[in-house]
């Protein structure tokens, strides 16, 4: 059985050529937090469901630069493992789902007009299900990635004063 090491925020989201998470690794790094990013080239499905499981602090975007159906079914599921966990853990969901994607034809990522048609469904029904449920503890839903990072910072800072008082009262 493989073993892996526990991280503090999981970045998982749309992955491919997206950049999105570089502002996050840079900003997580200065304030020395440890990640954990699934988007490489030894990506291990094991270790991702590990992360997604145990990892503190879980983000999910889903941007407009993919069709997103993989990440907004894993959204889902983030939400589902993030409520089962609560009393036994601390886990904190970060949502961020950009409203649509723009057909493109010289994107090969983007020129599918059923696709991009069924993702911007996907995304309506996934963002209002959230909405309905915006009350969900230890579940944020965000509305921008910038908001998003803004959200993890405080949520670390949340975390290490939960890790203090925890040690406080033993």
């Amino acid at each position: 059985m493989k073993t892996y090491e526990l991280k503090t925020v999981g970045l998982f989201g749309t992955c491919g050529n997206s950049k999105w998470r570089e502002p996050f690794i840079k900003r997580l790094d200065e304030l020395g937090v440890s990640w954990y990013n699934p988007c490489r080239d030894d990506w291990d499905p094991e270790e991702d469901s590990y992360q997604l499981k145990n990892d503190t602090i879980i983000l999910m975007p889903v941007t407009d630069e993919t069709y997103g159906t993989g990440t907004l079914s894993e959204s889902a599921f983030g939400i589902v493992t993030t409520l089962a966990s609560i009393y036994q853990k601390k886990t904190k969901l970060v949502i961020y789902i950009a409203p649509e994607v723009k057909y493109d034809e010289n994107n090969p990522q983007l020129c599918d007009k059923t696709a991009v048609k069924e993702s911007n469904r996907a995304r309506k029904i996934v963002t209002n299900h959230i909405k309905i449920f915006h009350d969900l503890p230890n579940v944020y839903f965000v509305h921008s990635l910038e908001k998003m990072l803004e959200v993890t910072e405080k949520l670390v800072e949340l975390v290490n004063l939960e890790d203090e008082i925890s040690e406080m009262i033993k």
